[in-house]
């Protein structure tokens, strides 16, 4: 951070302070690691941390606590930072009126947690650390979102590894990537499953549409066969919204050729209402079909002849229909 090496920064530090010489320790370490899903690292948000992790230290430790911090580039990912600190308060005395600089690494420690916890272990010293940490985060940082952690349950080290760390991650990516292909995964699956019922859908209307076909080919096979012009002729007047179907069996002289039948396509209720103002002049209708027939049953017609008698008898069919007191 200030471009000089770690022990030289410490010594400038502690320049004048005195210290407990039954003390193993020298100086304290800190790993200061930021919320990774609630900030977008670029070089701006890089110096900001390393700046935030310096002044919570020095708001925890007494003011004068940090004299070397770096962002951590041994983790994998860039939101940690890496403090180094050596906590210092004036001392005043009988001897020392004035007061005078001296270094504690636990003082500060201790004091944060006995405000907090009312204990000032150890365990209740990190507790306390990660309390602050967590508000430091909320109103000092201003990160939305932030959560407390989970408080620990056993008595692990707080610091992971880096390649406990990295491994870690490795195996966190692995899972979202699974998740993402199982997903992506179902996803398809139902697509297909779509699919496969449009088509089942399209080949039914095709089967269905065949059948349709099939039939009306048939039925004009057997129009065709009795030259039944008038037959066509009247399916023209009614713009196919009727169609005509000789009977195959007919039981008695008093039976038609002939019924009638609606298109598929046209509405129940269009089919009410033509039916029924149809339906009295039925009798009539099938008459004339029948009577048109007879006159051409035994006629040898070349395929303009029977096109002209078409449309001929189309206005004939109509005549008489308009005879009987019928108007579509």
């Amino acid at each position: 951070m200030w471009g000089s090496t770690l022990v030289h920064d410490y010594e400038r530090h502690i320049a004048g302070a005195r210290r407990n010489k039954g003390a193993d320790a020298v100086a304290l370490h800190a790993f200061v690691q930021f919320p990774t899903d609630l900030i977008e690292m670029d070089e701006q948000n890089e110096r900001r941390i390393l700046q935030a992790a310096v002044e919570f230290i020095n708001k925890t430790h007494g003011g004068d606590a940090v004299f070397h911090a770096r962002l951590d580039r041994d983790e994998a990912g860039r939101h940690g930072v890496d403090v180094f600190f050596a906590p210092t308060y004036e001392k005043r005395s009988k001897s020392k009126p004035q007061g005078e600089k001296w270094v504690s690494l636990t003082k500060f420690g201790k004091s944060l947690a006995l405000s907090k916890y009312g204990q000032n272990s150890p365990a209740f010293q990190g507790r306390a650390l990660q309390d602050a940490f967590f508000e430091f985060l909320s109103n000092d940082f201003c990160v939305e979102g932030v959560k407390r952690g989970s408080k620990k349950l056993t008595k692990d080290k707080d610091r992971v590894d880096p390649e406990v760390y990295k491994l870690n991650k490795d195996r966190e990516n692995l899972s979202k990537e699974k998740e993402s292909f199982n997903k992506e995964k179902r996803r398809y699956a139902h697509k297909e499953a779509q699919i496969d019922f449009i088509r089942k859908s399209i080949d039914k209307e095709k089967l269905d549409f065949e059948n349709y076909k099939n039939s009306e080919i048939k039925r004009i096979k057997e129009l065709s066969k009795k030259n039944n012009v008038v037959g066509f002729a009247l399916e023209q007047y009614f713009e196919g919204k009727i169609y005509v179907n000789p009977n195959k069996n007919i039981k008695s002289s008093d039976d038609f050729r002939y019924s009638f039948s609606f298109d598929p396509e046209i509405s129940k209720e269009e089919q009410a209402r033509i039916y029924n103002v149809f339906k009295p002049f039925m009798n009539s209708v099938r008459n004339a079909i029948a009577f048109f027939e007879d006159m051409f049953r035994e006629m040898r017609l070349t395929k303009e002849q029977e096109n002209k008698l078409k449309s001929q008898y189309s206005s004939n069919v109509r005549s008489h229909l308009r005879d009987n007191g019928f108007e579509l």
